[in-house]
């Protein structure tokens, strides 16, 4: 083999290899859920382990049971919260429980944008619901 050959071939094993170490690297930084893609994109949930954000819960939790919620916020379908002044809150568990399951999506399903909406209205810190409202809107 000439040393030409041998640089030619050299040059295009390395630009393989350095192709697909950046191919691989696109890859491994995409957001594999759909938590990791509203994250990327600077969204803050609430803790749906523990009672950290409680106060904001119970809030979310009162919004859904109303008919309609403020700003007329579509509602999960999947779920009936009513109304209730026990504390904690029972419908907690169930928004908390849904938010999970948002969070676990893939861009493949079919229902992504429909959960990517409600996971920014009823599981995170910026939801509307929680943004009090200012006099005259």
């Amino acid at each position: 083999m000439t040393t030409g050959l041998k640089i030619g071939i050299g040059a295009l094993t390395s630009t393989g290899v350095i192709g697909g170490t950046a191919g691989v690297s696109y890859l491994l930084s995409q957001p594999k859920n759909l938590k990791e893609d509203l994250e990327k994109e600077g969204v803050k949930f609430l803790d749906t382990e523990s009672d950290t954000d409680k106060t904001s819960w119970t809030t979310l939790a009162k919004e859904h049971a109303k008919s309609p919620t403020t700003n007329n916020i579509a509602k999960i379908s999947t779920i009936t919260i009513n109304a209730s002044d026990t504390d904690p809150h029972p419908g907690i568990a169930q928004l908390k429980a849904e938010c999970k399951k948002f969070f676990k999506k893939t861009k493949e399903e079919t229902d992504y944008e429909a959960s990517k909406k409600h996971a920014k209205n009823w599981c995170s810190k910026d939801s509307p619901l929680l943004t009090p409202t200012k006099p005259g809107t």
